[in-house]
């Protein structure tokens, strides 16, 4: 077996227990602010009573630091490789479930610091762990199964999200809020488990490992690399980054306040609520799908506005309180499905050739989480001053989304006018994409060794890759495409 299914294995289960520890909290929410039953009369279960307030900026602090850590993690990915990084990092996630895990044994008046130190770990290992998977993919899979490799990932990582809210729906009334804690510390010693062993596929293969790019030393010249880095990447990137801040801050703002808003809107129970806000992450195993369509037909600017549009049809159907919350839930679960894969893809294609791939995956990272953190605290402040009205105070919440959705749906708009006028390099399959490189590879060698013949070029790692890639001589040296490229 290929060394890129190991890794994409090793990543599968990474991305899975990733997304689990970061989905906890939103469902043992009534766990957390204390307004569970088995939380009043005789005590049966140590809850916490953080306020509204409290609660949301769990997800703040570590979204934040998570945008942040992945923007550094991606630039001294490109600079030094991401081993090293990456053992460092897989270390953080046990200490900082573990703080999580023993705060509700200690001083009520010490329970919040404690479990919001946890989660700072939490927070920054996750972001960075997150952009060095990227990149791993990014480097082994750029011109083979892209979009399936990010689909995978996607899909894992939303099995991982589900499975929380499926497990800890069911488990919570018989584990109690201590015991899901302690579960969730066995999940975060996999993924240390996991991302150390991600590390040691990828140090194999030397000539596969990420480009390091090479530098002046010093700090000044650093910073003044960064800036050049940042400057050179394509417009058509900057505009998925910023349609990232609103479609991901959408999404995640409604899941984390979903569980809450079925059981006042629609009188769920605890458990009912946290299944029906786990469908979000239910349909996402069509994620896989949408990968292999875009690696066999492109048009990834099509398929980010096609999420988009999902996300706005979701987010406006919510309106309707006859409508099911399933339903809408599902339209938000779908967008983010195509949403995850295309992104994701895009940043690779955009990004990938020019050794800036850790940067722009944490450029895309910085601005989910900062979109995530802006748009979670908003809702909080909403919440906190509306929900005293009654269940309607939750129209204020939708109002807030429906915007933050069409600010998305308009990037992705302007991304799919200015692909076309730029040279359309997301409207390119993989097929496509993979011919180029490769006629561009065999025009630089002639270039370079006038005399050398087609025949006798030498073997370069794509070319290995895709044997099935056929050329033929057009006569002036130059070389063109003879026969279709197969996956292998």
């Amino acid at each position: 077996m290929h060394h890129r299914w190991s890794i994409l294995a090793t990543v599968a289960v990474l991305a899975f227990c990733n997304e689990f520890l970061f989905n906890q909290f939103a469902v043992i929410v009534q766990r957390l602010t204390g307004t569970a039953p088995a939380c009043r009369g005789d005590l049966s279960d140590r809850c916490l009573n953080l306020s509204v307030l409290h609660f949301n900026s769990l997800f703040t602090v570590a979204t934040l630091l998570s945008a942040s850590g992945a923007l550094v993690a991606g630039h001294f990915a490109d600079r030094f490789g991401t081993v090293k990084l990456t053992v460092l990092c897989a270390g953080f996630i046990p200490v900082g479930q573990l703080l999580i895990a023993v705060s509700p044994y200690v001083v009520i008046d010490a329970q919040y610091p404690v479990i919001i130190i946890g989660q700072v770990l939490l927070g920054l290992s996750d972001g960075t762990l997150i952009t060095l998977t990227h990149r791993v993919k990014s480097s082994w899979f750029g011109y083979q199964e892209l979009g399936v490799s990010f689909a995978v990932h996607s899909v894992m990582a939303k099995l991982g999200a589900s499975t929380v809210f499926l497990g800890y729906g069911f488990a919570v009334p018989h584990l109690g809020l201590t015991g899901c804690l302690w579960v969730s510390f066995g999940v975060a010693l996999c993924v240390c488990a996991s991302a150390i062993t991600m590390a040691y596929l990828d140090s194999r293969n030397p000539a596969l490992e990420t480009w390091r790019s090479a530098v002046p030393e010093g700090l000044k010249e650093e910073v003044k690399h960064v800036f050049y880095v940042l400057r050179g990447l394509p417009y058509s990137l900057w505009i998925v980054v910023a349609a990232a801040f609103f479609q991901h801050g959408t999404e995640f703002s409604f899941v984390v306040n979903a569980p809450n808003m079925f059981a006042d809107r629609y009188n769920f129970t605890e458990s009912r609520a946290g299944y029906t806000a786990g469908i979000l992450y239910y349909v996402q195993i069509i994620a896989p799908l949408f990968g292999f369509l875009t690696d066999h037909f492109g048009h990834r600017d099509l398929w980010l506005f096609g999420s988009g549009s999902l996300v706005v049809l979701g987010i406006f159907t919510s309106y309707a309180s006859r409508v099911p919350p399933g339903l809408y839930t599902a339209f938000l679960g779908l967008g983010d499905a195509a949403y995850s894969v295309s992104a994701t893809s895009s940043i690779s294609v955009l990004a990938g050739s020019s050794g800036a791939a850790g940067i722009a995956f944490g450029l895309l990272k910085l601005s989910e989480g900062v979109g995530d953190a802006v748009w979670t605290a908003s809702s909080g402040g909403i919440l906190i001053h509306c929900l005293p009205d009654g269940p309607s105070g939750w129209m204020m919440f939708l109002a807030l989304l429906s915007v933050t959705a069409l600010c998305c749906l308009g990037f992705h708009l302007g991304l799919v006018i200015f692909n076309r006028k730029t040279g359309s390099s997301l409207s390119f399959t993989q097929i496509e994409r993979v011919a180029s490189r490769a006629a561009e590879e065999l025009e630089q060698e002639r270039i370079s060794s006038p005399k050398l013949k087609g025949s006798d070029s030498p073997d370069t790692p794509l070319r290995k890759s895709f044997s099935g890639l056929g050329y033929e001589s057009i006569g002036d040296g130059s070389h063109k495409l003879a026969s279709k490229t197969e996956f292998k």
